[in-house]
């Protein structure tokens, strides 16, 4: 990670944040440990609060030497409130201000946002781009259906998790793409 731009987006889970905060120690030298300039949070969902709270912490300057402050934020989902929220600032960050975002898919981020970030691929990023394609399929087919066979298909997903045959994430990845396909659609 060499810090040539201000924002970021990492699509994957907590083993690609792991390997970001090594490129960062190796790469940048900077230490996340003991560091009051290293933001790092996980959220289930990050909603406008958290955004607000962050825009907050980014206005003020670093204490390190390293002259840098790194904000990582990994959510399983984002408001697109807390997402238009963050415009400003992924416009015209602080110049020692970096971000990074950990989401399980980039058909989670509004048009707006994805036009301010820079994506940074991981060692999966073949398999994601065909995940994604399938999620596409699979949201189409969705709504495709009629109402009481989308509820079939919910209950069926909700079975699933509970049995352990699906994960949460695998809801989350089905909800964005869902959105993806309602936002074009109108």
């Amino acid at each position: 990670t060499n810090l040539s731009h201000h924002a970021y987006c990492i699509v994957g889970g907590e083993e690609e944040r792991l390997e970001l905060f090594a490129s960062l120690e190796r790469g940048q030298k900077i230490k996340r440990e003991g560091n009051p300039d290293f933001y790092d949070r996980r959220f289930t969902i990050f909603s406008i609060d958290d955004a607000r709270e962050l825009k907050s912490i980014a206005s003020t300057r670093p204490t390190e030497p390293s002259g840098k402050k790194i904000f990582i934020v990994t959510a399983d989902s984002i408001t697109a409130e807390a997402q238009n929220a963050l415009l400003k600032l992924l416009e015209e960050p602080p110049e020692y201000a970096h971000f990074f975002l950990v989401l399980p898919s980039a058909h989670i981020l509004l048009p707006t946002v994805k036009s301010r970030i820079s994506f940074l691929g991981g060692r999966r990023e073949g398999r994601r781009h065909e995940e994604a394609d399938s999620m596409k399929e699979q949201a189409r087919e969705f709504l495709a259906l009629s109402s009481s066979k989308r509820l079939e298909y919910v209950k069926k997903l909700m079975e699933d998790i509970s049995k352990e045959k699906k994960t949460k994430q695998d809801a989350i990845r089905l909800l964005g793409a869902l959105e993806e396909q309602v936002r074009a659609r109108g």
